[in-house]
């Protein structure tokens, strides 16, 4: 029985090394949509990628110096010059392309951890676009108000405000619009 407590315990501190979405941002142009990601213990993941299954998965450089309390990477879709020190909280990466990856009639978002391709995170917003949702996810029907992103607080997705690399979330989640 201790065995299988200390092998539970191992699983648990493994998973939380993948980092997880916390903020979709899709309905501005490709300057201001973004997808951040929050890195839960420090320099936890280097072979991460993130794709919307649409022809775009891209292999995400590694996050340094990430604090104990964690750290928010925001992917930024056009040119830029990457920041992946996280050690002031946030990093910051551009994909360099010249539009952003995210549909705003719907899509969906996977974090995936390895050439294996396990799918560490998931979210779909605007009932999606027709991607597969992986085993042990769930597709929520979510969507962001006008000039708003979806945000995870308290394992709820709502919409409030943009927030890039920022830890500041609305307090509660009557504070926004609930989807």
């Amino acid at each position: 029985m201790r065995l299988h407590y200390l092998a539970a315990l191992f699983m648990t501190l493994n998973a939380a090394a993948a980092p997880k979405i916390t903020e979709v941002h899709y309905r501005g142009s490709p300057e201001d949509d973004f997808i951040e990601l929050f890195y839960e213990k420090e320099d936890a993941a280097d072979d991460i990628f993130i794709t919307t299954q649409d022809n775009d998965t891209y292999k995400l450089p590694p996050v340094k110096n990430t604090p104990q309390d964690g750290a928010y990477l925001v992917i930024r879709f056009t040119e830029g010059d990457d920041d992946l020190d996280a050690s002031d909280g946030s990093a910051l990466v551009y994909l360099n392309r010249k539009t952003s990856i995210l549909s705003e009639s719907g899509d969906e978002v996977y974090v995936i951890e390895g050439d294996d391709g396990k799918v560490v995170d998931f979210v779909s917003y605007n009932g999606g676009n027709g991607d597969l949702v992986p085993e042990g996810f769930a597709a929520e029907e979510i969507k962001a108000g006008v000039g708003e992103s979806l945000q995870l607080v308290d394992e709820k997705w709502l919409s409030a405000p943009p927030t890039p690399g920022s830890n500041y979330k609305p307090a509660s989640i009557y504070q926004w619009s609930l989807y």
